[in-house]
């Protein structure tokens, strides 16, 4: 890793997920991208995604969701949800006394299966042993999607960090390392795992933001094109070629995998399609209540600070060609959360995808970033 310093959008009467396209209006941008920035962040060069084990990493998804795999219960914020627990097996050498784990916050109208590339990746890469610990992620359906139950009425950012704490409750976690995923709208991920810094900060061991933002921040323009191609999309693969489009650089989608010299395009465009026909359709109780929650979710200057002054490691990942949440907002938050604690991964070729362009760098990053947080505080 190098280091460096077609639709008529008026008439169209297609569906975004099986919704109406009026919906689109829960996703207007306001608000001002700070123009003052101080902060300069060192940014990466990376291959990313380019051999055919990080290729067969993306269908993850079979191998650790399964029926039996996944649980719904009954949890203290009155809704049911339906999560799954995966932990590394025992060396059979010596069984650690240290149990680290890990929370992973979906996106808008993403399943917790989104997981599945990170979490083949981390349980391939644990080492009992040597890291003197046991692994466990947790991952969940947020509320208003998947098999977790949807009510309809007004949800939170705020809301739905407690609905997660909620739910380590009833697992006896008192604590983890929580990372929130971007999507190809809001990155809602992040979002929530900053509410549920604020909330909690005595339960989070480490905090990593994926291509999000604080909120009320102003999209690049060249996003709402190929979003409302989205919208417009009559056929899986239609719906796809628009998410690729928002979602990674022509550039990217250009390279090869050695082993076979399929480009990323090929190989990106099956993996979304196959996503697209297999996720479930949300409600439209769960879309208006989760975009909701993204639309009128801000944390201020003050909580942000609080947010850094609570001294556990943060890390802030973004990609600078991310045409949804552009890069400017992660700066922002490392402007606001300015310690040594909170660290920054920034790639020169990144798009909104970033954490599925850059797989074993945004992993590594992440273990590093959980190593930090077992090692005493300066």
């Amino acid at each position: 890793m190098e280091v460096k310093t077609s639709c008529d959008t008026e008439s169209c009467q297609s569906e975004l997920w099986g919704l109406p396209q009026a919906l689109l209006s829960q996703f207007q941008i306001c608000g001002q991208v700070n123009a003052s920035m101080v902060f300069n962040p060192v940014v990466v060069s990376a291959v990313g995604i380019s051999t055919q084990r990080q290729v067969d990493a993306l269908y993850a998804p079979a191998k650790y969701f399964t029926k039996e795999q996944c649980h719904r219960v009954a949890i203290s914020t009155g809704i049911t949800v339906e999560y799954a627990v995966h932990t590394t097996p025992s060396d059979g050498v010596q069984q650690p006394s240290r149990n680290e784990r890990v929370v992973l916050i979906t996106g808008l109208m993403q399943p917790k299966d989104t997981w599945a590339t990170l979490i083949d990746t981390l349980l391939s890469d644990w080492n009992p042993s040597q890291q003197h610990a046991t692994l466990s992620i947790l991952s969940m359906d947020n509320r208003g999607f998947g098999g977790t139950d949807a009510p309809f009425w007004r949800y939170t950012t705020r809301q739905m960090a407690q609905d997660t704490l909620a739910l380590m409750d009833h697992l006896g976690w008192d604590a983890g390392h929580f990372v929130g995923v971007s999507d190809c709208l809001v990155s809602l991920g992040g979002m929530i795992i900053q509410e549920l810094a604020l909330l909690a900060p005595e339960r989070v061991r480490s905090l990593t933001l994926i291509s999000t933002t604080r909120g009320k921040y102003k999209a690049d323009p060249r996003w709402r094109g190929p979003m409302m191609r989205n919208i417009c999309s009559l056929t899986p693969a239609a719906k796809t070629r628009s998410v690729l489009e928002m979602s990674f650089p022509d550039e990217f989608l250009e390279t090869r995998i050695l082993e076979t010299g399929d480009s990323l395009r090929t190989v990106l465009s099956d993996f979304f399609e196959s996503q697209v026909k297999s996720w479930p359709r949300p409600g439209l109780g769960g879309f208006l209540g989760q975009g909701l929650a993204a639309q009128t979710h801000f944390v201020s200057d003050e909580r942000l600070r609080e947010i850094n002054d609570a001294g556990f490691p943060v890390l802030i990942v973004s990609g600078m060609l991310d045409i949804i949440i552009p890069a400017a907002e992660s700066i922002t938050l490392k402007e606001h959360m300015d310690g040594d604690h909170v660290r920054t991964l920034f790639f020169d070729t990144g798009g909104h995808g970033a954490g599925i362009q850059f797989p074993d760098e945004v992993t590594n990053a992440f273990l590093e970033t959980i190593a930090r947080a077992s090692s005493p505080r300066a």
